[in-house]
């Protein structure tokens, strides 16, 4: 039996949200009626409209990463993973493997298939396959790495050193109200 209450399309019907009612003229009644997606330009559905795949990198470093296979997952049920997940901030001091940071790097944005020319389907989600993220990170410390700030270039699955201040743990660190875990965590991503 359908527990929902008479005449609401669903739980979020006056039963549960009474001020609903106060907000269907209002500003968030017009912001949702000009936000509908029949608004959308039709050209967002071409392919002309498709941005590239990745941003052109000028960069002069630029850093292979060995497959995001290479590193050695134990089997975990999705539910123990969940369940048992829980954040950390103190860190060992071991810095990671180029495999280790290849699969996180992967997991972030790595490319699963590309199912036709400029059409990227990826690790996470997207509206129309179009990936407006990219990820950045500060390293610490990684095998053969120097320490400093990288970007993904998830097309070639490498990484490129980008230019930044003196001290760029630092400024992350001050840009993240000084959070230590920036300063001790063996990479950061952006």
């Amino acid at each position: 039996s359908d527990a929902r209450p008479h005449g609401t399309g669903s739980w979020r019907g006056k039963f549960l949200f009474p001020e609903a009612d106060a907000m269907s003229e209002g500003i968030g009644h017009e912001f949702y009626e000009r936000t509908k997606f029949a608004h959308v330009e039709i050209r967002l559905h071409r392919e002309e409209g498709r941005p590239a795949e990745e941003k052109p990198f000028s960069g002069k470093r630029i850093f292979d990463l060995p497959p995001p296979g290479a590193v050695e997952l134990p089997p975990l049920d999705f539910f123990q993973l969940l369940q048992n997940r829980s954040s950390v901030r103190h860190y060992s001091a071991r810095p990671l493997t180029l495999a280790e940071l290849s699969f996180l790097l992967w997991a972030t944005q790595g490319i699963r298939a590309r199912p036709r020319p400029g059409v990227t389907l990826r690790t996470v989600p997207s509206a129309g396959a179009r990936h407006a993220f990219e990820t950045a990170l500060l390293v610490n410390r990684a095998e053969g790495l120097e320490p400093g700030l990288y970007r993904y270039l998830a097309g070639s699955h490498r990484l490129g050193a980008l230019e930044g201040p003196a001290d760029p743990a630092q400024a992350i660190f001050r840009a993240a109200l000084e959070q230590q875990m920036i300063l001790t965590a063996a990479a950061t991503f952006l």
